[in-house]
């Protein structure tokens, strides 16, 4: 029987599915250890259960997965039930906070439990707001539409998400940690999408990773209309910037979005 990360797990696919729960799932994250593949040889499975301080200085040798656009990430896992399940071959693996984790790969792109039925990527920028605890709480937050677009971003959105037949309708949102000042602001791209969605929120993700302005915490959501919610807000009043029966039409100004 492998350890499985009951709490964190059930946190993390809870923050999938609904972006309220995001900022808790990211402080738990934080505040546990994950697993990492090692480069020692098949069969020895060696684990460090105890996390260690991590001395200036120090090093620790990871395994990437390098994917078909010559590019690395980095598998890491909430448990050794998940790296089980997405490894078909004995490996040695290690345990480390994910907080000093993050610390030692930074400009590194991660995946966090890869082959599973709920998985993340996060890219370089990402982990550095975390990293500098810059996310604000998304569930006591209302949303509101942004008070600059972004507008190079969400023409690249565009042109990548036009390329995707399966993309039904892109919003974009903002939550601010105190609405209507001149507060913190959370960015959020929503994507209607019909069927299999990760790797175009993936991709969707380092678009916005490319154009996000240092310190500002951005998220990729999927949006569902059966929901409540966030989900709701974005259907009954986001503007969109991108719907598939445009086609590649783009979104010149902020006047222009959300009309054909």
């Amino acid at each position: 029987m492998y350890e499985y990360s009951d709490d964190l797990e059930r946190l993390f696919a809870l923050a999938a599915r609904d972006i309220r729960y995001r900022s808790r799932f990211y402080r738990a994250l934080l505040d546990t250890s994950v697993y990492v593949l090692g480069p020692e040889a098949p069969g020895c499975g060696e684990v460090m259960m105890r996390p260690r301080m991590i001395e200036a200085g120090d090093t620790m040798q990871v395994r990437y997965w390098h994917l078909g656009d010559g590019s690395r990430i980095l598998p890491v896992f909430t448990s050794l039930w998940a790296l089980r399940a997405a490894i078909n071959e004995d490996t040695g693996y290690r345990s480390v906070p994910a907080r000093e984790l993050f610390t030692m790969t930074r400009g590194s792109t991660l995946i966090l439990n890869p082959r599973q039925p709920v998985s993340k990527v996060f890219q370089p920028a990402e982990i550095e707001q975390l990293l500098h605890d810059d996310s604000i709480d998304i569930g006591v937050c209302a949303l509101e539409q942004p008070q600059h677009y972004p507008q190079r971003m969400l023409e690249s959105l565009t042109r990548v998400l036009g390329r995707h037949a399966s993309v039904r309708t892109a919003w974009i949102a903002q939550a601010m940690s105190h609405p209507g000042e001149d507060g913190k602001a959370h960015l959020i791209i929503g994507l209607e999408v019909d069927d299999e969605a990760d790797h175009i929120l993936r991709e969707a993700g380092r678009v916005v990773a490319e154009y996000a302005t240092a310190r500002q915490m951005f998220d990729v959501y999927r949006v569902r209309r059966e929901r409540d919610g966030p989900d709701a807000w974005f259907v009954d009043q986001g503007r969109p910037f991108y719907e598939r029966t445009w086609g590649h039409k783009m979104a010149l100004s902020p006047d222009a979005i959300g009309h054909a």
